[in-house]
């Protein structure tokens, strides 16, 4: 299992109750990133900051409250089965909290029903989960639900081609490693598009830096976020390196738009 993937399934089992916090050993690999010399790759957004949040938790109103004193806004993938449960770890939003949302004019979309590992699920229970988000999520929101981000980021061809029959894009989930900007600027497939997955171990320098080299070489980088909390830990971020990486956005004069302002063409 890859470091990611093992940082975020341990996350979501303690969010439900079933583990302690992730372990300390499980960290995402930090490599500062390299700058580039490439031209841009057509369609890849043109110096473009996407901000996604993960499962519709409740510390992410303040998020979207601090992405609003700067007149931007965020895509939200809510784990629709999930809405209003509480757990130690983490709170989950309330359906009229997703509502809300929607109104002052945040991205709703979709993390599937159960938030599971869509590549263990037989056809038919990943066509419900990919069905019954979509369903909830647009009737919430009153908007199209066209997007999905993969649980975990886990996914393969046979998700991928479930997903390319219900949905626009598909989101995954990347560690900060060595190849991570390459494969943002190769990236061709929109079902397997690449984001990169902040937490506790992620610097601000180290965002602010993809900031920059977006609008240096033209290009679309999706930020992912979980839990915006005061001490943070595993695959947390404080609200202050938020609002700092905002603050730096916003000097930067970068263009941010939401999954569906950035395929609304499509």
């Amino acid at each position: 299992m890859s470091p990611l993937r093992a940082l975020l399934l341990a996350a979501a089992l303690s969010a439900c109750g079933l583990v302690g916090e992730p372990s300390p050993e499980i960290r995402l690999q930090t490599v500062a990133p390299q700058p580039t010399a490439r031209a841009p790759v057509p369609g890849s957004g043109a110096g473009v900051i996407v901000f996604t949040f993960d499962d519709a938790l409740l510390s992410q109103l303040d998020a979207a409250r601090l992405l609003e004193d700067h007149g931007y806004r965020g895509t939200f993938y809510v784990a629709a089965g999930q809405l209003r449960s509480r757990y130690s770890y983490v709170s989950y939003a309330s359906e009229s909290e997703v509502r809300s949302l929607a109104r002052r004019g945040h991205d709703v979309q979709s993390h599937t029903v159960t938030h599971t590992d869509l590549v263990t699920l037989t056809a038919e229970e990943l066509d419900k989960e990919l069905r019954g988000a979509k369903a909830i999520i647009e009737g919430l929101s009153g908007k199209p639900a066209g997007h999905l981000a993969y649980p975990y980021g886990a996914h393969d061809d046979r998700v991928v081609a479930a997903v390319r029959g219900v949905y626009q894009t598909g989101r995954a989930s990347s560690a900060d490693h060595p190849r991570f900007w390459q494969e943002v600027l190769e990236a061709g497939d929109r079902f397997r598009l690449p984001a990169l997955v902040v937490t506790a171990t992620t610097s601000l320098s180290q965002v602010e830096r993809y900031v920059d080299l977006a609008l240096q070489d033209d290009a679309r980088l999706i930020l992912v976020f979980h839990n915006i909390r005061e001490n943070p830990a595993g695959y947390d971020w404080s609200p202050q390196q938020l609002a700092a990486l905002l603050a730096h956005v916003a000097r930067r004069d970068a263009r941010v738009r939401t999954m569906s302002e950035l395929f609304a063409s499509d």
